[in-house]
């Protein structure tokens, strides 16, 4: 069942969001056509104090892979392009090694 939030990044970037970083105008020229929703969860995870955001980029696997195969049966030309992952942090990372070992406790 948790196949899907285990799945390894094809890349992976880690931003530092404290200001004068803009959550709005990030989440507007990465996700424009998910503005609404996107900047909602950027403006609870400022409100939460995060310092740390992480941008994955992933392949569909377990109940996520499940799905797109259900669209492209009901819209056969339906194409995914991309899926990204993001997760907010409460502490400063700054690489991938310091990620691997940081304490869950401090991801919104």
């Amino acid at each position: 069942m948790d196949k899907h939030r285990l799945v390894r990044p094809t890349s992976i970037e880690l931003l530092s969001i404290v200001s004068p970083f803009s959550c709005f105008n990030f989440a507007d020229q990465r996700f424009p056509s998910e503005n609404f929703a996107i900047r909602r969860l950027f403006s609870l995870a400022r409100a939460g104090c995060a310092l740390t955001l992480i941008v994955e980029a992933v392949k569909p696997d377990g109940i996520i892979a499940d799905e797109n195969d259900e669209i492209q049966s009901l819209y056969p030309g339906y194409e995914m392009t991309g899926l990204t992952r993001i997760s907010f942090w409460t502490s400063v990372i700054t690489n991938q090694e310091q990620l691997r070992t940081e304490d869950s406790n401090h991801c919104i």
